[in-house]
């Protein structure tokens, strides 16, 4: 095998902003957001399930958000074996927005102890701020700190959420900025005050991806709104500081990313290798801990096409799964080994 490709079936007009987990030795689940269109009111989140033998499940709603839009969900496992699902449901005081902006969306999470048929009660992250949001899976620490990136759509700027105690009880860490002058935005702005456009165009960093280094440093790379390049940062306390983000040579149109530090201790990086454009989308190996990027090859590049919002992972025999949406549509899953990589 060296890659594999499926199509999720997504019985929703839209499905935006997927994530994917291995949840047993060969089944893995895979969450996203599904409606009539992107940031429609009947957004809901979706999941199925998927295994080498039977493919995709057909979907079903796990968890619906009526009469609101929510924001990014994102799946994990802890060390002890559960799931977990963190996501930003719309404020209740939300203005009348259309679409609704993230600046007005909370964060929350819900947790499985039998691989997601049933949930506990939504449970508040940092209950006193609204538009913390999520959109890339936690890591673990060598010293067993688990981190979970965020970003603030409030100010334009990006942060991590640090357990000490494999979740039990979180705290926020610096603030991750760019040095780059920017306005402050509404916290949640009232239809006269703002439009769509002027919401997300002051956006600076977000959307975290996180892994580390061997010498216990953590990279964090970004998204970046106006500037055309991601952006990287680097924290030498376990996540709880961290130094201003400086540009990288790997371009951004302003979409997400995701990265996973494999075995071998390599990272391969999913993002849109272009400053406008939702395709190509690429992978990208660092083989010193992200330093240097080489080794570019295209998952997808149709030149019309939009394929974006990739969520990437190393499954327990090696192999690389990276989810992703395609055209707006559905959610595509590509499978491969790292000697397509290498190829």
């Amino acid at each position: 095998m060296h890659l594999q490709i499926f199509d999720i079936p997504n019985p929703w007009p839209s499905a935006q902003n997927s994530s994917i987990v291995q949840i047993s030795e060969n089944r893995f689940m895979a969450t996203w957001y599904a409606g009539t269109q992107e940031n429609a009111q009947n957004v809901c989140i979706a999941c199925s399930y998927f295994t080498r033998d039977t493919g995709w499940t057909t979907p079903r709603m796990m968890l619906e958000t009526p009469d609101s839009a929510g924001g990014n969900g994102v799946l994990f496992i802890d060390r002890g074996g559960k799931l977990w699902f963190f996501w930003n449901p719309l404020r209740d005081d939300h203005p009348p927005l259309v679409p609704i902006p993230l600046a007005c969306t909370d964060n929350k999470y819900i947790q499985s102890s039998n691989q997601g048929q049933t949930w506990s009660d939504p449970v508040p992250l940092f209950s006193d701020q609204i538009g913390w949001n999520f959109k890339n899976k936690p890591i673990y620490l060598n010293n067993g700190f688990l981190l979970l990136p965020m970003y603030d759509t409030v100010q334009g700027r990006s942060l991590v959420a640090i357990s000490e105690n494999n979740g039990l009880s979180w705290s926020p860490s610096q603030f991750i900025e760019t040095e780059q002058d920017r306005p402050v935005k509404e916290e949640c702005p009232t239809p006269e005050a703002d439009d769509e456009e002027s919401i997300i165009s002051i956006y600076q960093n977000s959307q975290p991806t996180l892994f580390q280094r061997k010498d216990e440093t953590i990279v964090a790379l970004f998204r970046t709104t106006n500037l055309g390049v991601i952006h990287k940062a680097i924290s030498t306390d376990f996540g709880f500081t961290w130094s201003e983000s400086e540009p990288t040579s790997l371009l951004n149109p302003d979409a997400s990313i995701d990265c996973v530090k494999l075995e071998n201790g390599d990272v391969v990086l999913a993002f849109n290798n272009s400053t406008k454009a939702l395709s190509p989308l690429t992978l990208a190996v660092s083989q010193d801990e992200g330093e240097i990027w080489g080794g570019f090859k295209n998952l997808e590049d149709e030149a019309t096409g939009e394929f974006h919002s990739p969520a990437i992972l190393q499954d327990s025999q090696g192999r690389i799964h990276v989810t992703y949406t395609f055209n707006g549509t559905h959610i595509r899953h590509v499978i491969l080994d790292e000697t397509w990589l290498d190829a």
